[in-house]
Order: structure tokens, then sequence, then C-alpha cells
């Protein structure tokens, strides 16, 4: 009987250890042919990314992605294939679309899986980007019952393109995808018009629980809008026109205020109908407006320096002076390191890592943070606004019916055009 039974374990483990799996060490091998090490390729073009890929059983995927050695990020394009056989030879064509990569150094990344081992080559390739140029300017003039969008060309030569039975509370300029973004005064539709194609192509009304003149702000960051409205909610509207609600103020408060950062949504969140005491400096992961910091701030944030750092400058101002302070998104931290006094601003636009355009109704000037070196552009204006062009170099400033362009670095008076109401905003197209 013990013979028996040891004869069933034998015959046990002999079954168990025959149907084991065996363990495949063997990744795939690729080999890349196409494109040639250092091949130059340009943007809007493409090119034939071609190879093979052979394992010893079989082959589970093969992807192919363009990487930036400068960003460490791919192109947004990724382009999977899935053999049924263990050699598998592939040739694809890269479309390279994307306008606003830059010209430098990137690497296409060729990975396969034999569902065990995961294994990548990879092959150098040079970039040429599109250079960016400045198609138009597009400055917005009317009243609080219209609005006339008209292109101002290289020529200084400015042509009616657009125009809607709405005052302009505000507009931005998605220049990737050319699209003009409207939210007018006294509606709740917000308007998207695309430049290229010259006609509307969105039209939506946005929940602002019935309340009068509801937009407040609106403001251009990464090829998303993001909208303000005085029934508490900030939306997100996308390249594609989609949207979704990305951050709630509580009860009885609003965003007041947008300022776009390279790494968050910096926001002004206050309680209405107040005196803005009660004034909430917040800092908004861009991913998915969930909150990253919190702080009391009893003055009017105007605008965050570009420079990619743990802690940034911020522009802020009350009735009388404006001030720097050193600002920490992470942690809501707050120190006032400069102030100027006698000087007081509505808004500002962070132009590089350090310098600033302040606007305020009857004056503009330009402010380096880091130095405190501060030119008054021109002042008596009447409900000034500016924008920057920051290929030529220019400052482009509204005041009443006239527009004057200057030159940032000497302040040159550039050229004056006059129109026939009073201009309501400007904003710089570009072809990418």
């Amino acid at each position: 009987m013990e013979k028996l039974v040891r004869g069933f374990v034998f015959l046990g483990l002999l079954v168990f250890f025959s149907c084991k799996k065996e363990m495949d060490t063997i990744p795939p091998f690729i080999s890349i042919e196409s494109p040639t090490e250092f091949a130059v390729i340009g943007v809007k073009d493409g090119v034939n990314v071609a190879g093979s890929v052979t394992d010893d059983k079989n082959i589970q995927y093969v992807s192919i992605q363009l990487f930036s050695y400068s960003t460490k990020t791919n192109s947004g394009q990724i382009k999977n294939f899935y053999p049924t056989d263990n050699n598998f030879s592939f040739r694809y064509f890269f479309n390279i679309n994307d306008t606003l990569l830059e010209s430098g150094d990137y690497y296409f990344k060729v990975e396969a899986s034999d569902g065990e081992n995961v294994i990548a080559a990879f092959r150098d390739v040079k970039l040429q980007g599109i250079n960016r140029r400045r198609i138009s300017v597009i400055v917005a003039i009317g009243d609080n019952n219209s609005t006339e969008f008209h292109s101002i060309d290289e020529n200084f030569n400015s042509t009616n393109f657009w125009s809607i039975s709405r005052g302009c509370k505000e507009y931005v300029l998605n220049s990737y995808d050319q699209h003009l973004w409207f939210a007018p005064i006294n509606s709740n539709e917000l308007t998207c018009f695309q430049l290229n194609e010259n006609q509307i192509i969105l039209q939506k009304n946005v929940n602002v629980l019935g309340l009068s003149n509801p937009f407040i702000d609106l403001v251009y960051l990464n090829r998303n809008v993001y909208l303000s409205t005085r029934s508490g909610e900030l939306r997100e509207y996308r390249y594609n026109l989609s949207d979704r609600l990305f951050y709630n103020a509580s009860a009885n408060r609003f965003v007041e205020k947008i300022i776009p950062s390279s790494e968050e949504l910096i926001i002004s969140d206050v309680l209405a109908n107040s005196n803005q005491s009660s004034r909430i400096l917040k800092a908004l992961f861009l991913n998915s407006g969930a909150q990253k910091s919190s702080t009391n701030l009893n003055l009017n944030p105007l605008g965050i320096n570009r420079a990619v750092a743990s802690e940034k400058r911020l522009i802020v101002s009350d009735s009388s002076n404006f001030y720097t302070y050193f600002y920490r998104p992470n942690d809501g931290n707050l120190n006032r390191v400069y102030i100027k006094a006698n000087y007081s601003f509505s808004d500002a636009i962070a132009i590089n890592d350090y310098e600033f355009i302040l606007i305020s109704k009857n004056q503009v000037a330009t402010f380096n943070s880091q130095t405190n070196f501060f030119r008054l552009i021109d002042s008596g204006l009447i409900n000034a606004v500016a924008a920057f062009d920051d290929i030529n170099r220019e400052v482009w400033l509204g005041s009443g019916s006239i527009l004057q362009v200057y030159n940032y670095d000497n302040l040159n008076l550039l050229r004056t055009i006059t129109f026939s109401s009073e201009i309501k905003g400007i904003a710089m197209r570009y072809n990418r």
C-alpha cells in the first residue's frame, strides 16, 4: 500500500512540473532600417519609419513614437501594430503635423513585446520646425451693443472680417487652432470663430443661473480656454470644442481673476458683493483643476512671471500702489519684496521670464520684476488695452479709438491708427 501511495505522489509531481509554464527570457530583436541616423525632417512633412521585429516565440505588439531630447515628451501620436507571427516587418509613414514642435534633436522609439519581455530600439533624427511669425493683429472695436473685429496686416491695413451684435466683455485668440473665443456683455452665449474658415464653429449657452452680465474673465493657455462666470463656475473649453467644469467656487463666491502660469492655473476667488477683503489666491493643477494651494490675499493679483521655478514673482496691486511678491504655488507662501508707490494697475501681461506690461485705465508701463526697472509707456489714456508681439518686440496700445504701436526696447512710437469707435481689445495672431 505504501508503494502505491508513493507512486501516486511521484505521478502528481511529474504532472505538476510538466504543466508548469516555461519562462520566456529571450526578448524580441528590433532592427530599424529607416530613417537613417540623424536624418533631417521638417515639421508638416513626414518620414517612413521601417524595420523588422523577430522573436523566438511570438510578438504581442510593436509601437512607434517620436520624442524630444530637450523636453522628454512625445510628439502626441503613437502607431501600434499587433502582429500574429514571430517575424514582423513594419513600414509606417509618420506624419509630423504638430506645428508647435521646435527645431532640435529628437528620436524615434520602436518598442516591442512578446508578452513577457519588452525591449526598445532608437533612431536619432533632427527636426526642422516652422518659424513662428505674426499673421496679423486682431483688434476689437465697438460699444456695449455691438463689436467689430478688424485684422491688421503687416502693412498696417485694416479689414473688418466679423461683426456681432453684442458688446465685448472678453476675447482671446488660440493661434495654434486659429480659434477666436468671444465672451459678450449681458449674454450667456460663448462664441468660437474659426479664423481660417472665417465662420462661427461654436455658439454655446453657458449655464449662469439666470444672472445678468454673467461672464467675468476669459484666458487662453495651452490650446485651452478658461471662462469664469458669476455663477461660481470656472469652465475649461478645449481645442476640440469640448468642455468640462474645471473649478466651482463655494456658495456666494466666484472666480474674479484667472492668471495662466506655465505649471498651474492661478485664480482669485472672491465673495460676491463684498469689498474684496475676502479674496483667496488659489493654485490649481492644470490636469484636474484640483487645488494645489490656497492663501488669503487682500490685494488684486495681476500676473505671474513665466519662469519655471518653485518660487515665482507675482504682481499685485491696490488702489494706490503695486507690489512684487515671491509666491510659491505649491504651498501658497507669499513674501513681499518690492513696492512701487503711486502707481496702480488692473492687469499685467507676462512677456518673458521676468518682464511685464502693466495696464490700468489711464496708463501703461513696462516692469522688470528681477531688476525693478520701471518705464511708463504712456499716460492720460482712455480705457487702455494692450498686447505684446514677442516676435517683433512691439507693444500695441489702444486708448479710446486710437491704436498706437511702440518698439518695446526703446519705446519709440512706430505707428498710429484711428478707428471709428472705442478699442475693446487687441490680440496677436501667429501662424502657430
